[in-house]
């Protein structure tokens, strides 16, 4: 996995990311018509971008549905796990879902967005585990 570095321009990020003092957040879409919200962010270029306001997603999401994906052995990679996550706003966003060894993942089980900021890749992001909360 490649260390994070830290980005200083918010041009340089992708419309659907947006940094905050206490870290990253994901940035969706709500339909001012019907409330609906939606991941990622509707480009502001897009003919329906009047129809849509940014909304900050929140941090902890909720697993929907995942899969596990186990690459050709050839390849020397292991298997990973995608995932669809539902927050509270209503969007839903598909991502990497980044389990400690021994942790599997479960439909209901509660993750956190986890962002960076990396020279070779670019701004990504991926789910990880919930801490539990105090």
């Amino acid at each position: 996995m490649p260390k994070p570095q830290q980005q200083t321009s918010q041009e340089s990020r992708p419309s659907w990311v947006s940094e905050r003092p206490d870290g990253f957040v994901l940035i969706g879409s709500k339909d001012l018509k019907t409330g609906k919200c939606i991941f990622p962010r509707i480009p502001e270029t897009s003919p329906s971008a009047s129809r849509y306001a940014a909304i900050e997603l929140s941090r902890r999401g909720e697993i929907y549905s995942f899969t596990v994906i186990h690459p050709n052995p050839k390849t020397g990679e292991k298997p990973f796990t995608l995932a669809y996550v539902d927050f509270p706003e209503g969007a839903r966003a598909f991502g990497r879902l980044h389990l400690p060894a021994g942790e599997t993942a479960k439909v209901g089980k509660a993750v956190e967005v986890c962002v960076q900021s990396t020279v070779e890749a670019g701004t990504l992001y991926h789910f990880i585990p919930a801490k539990e909360q105090a």
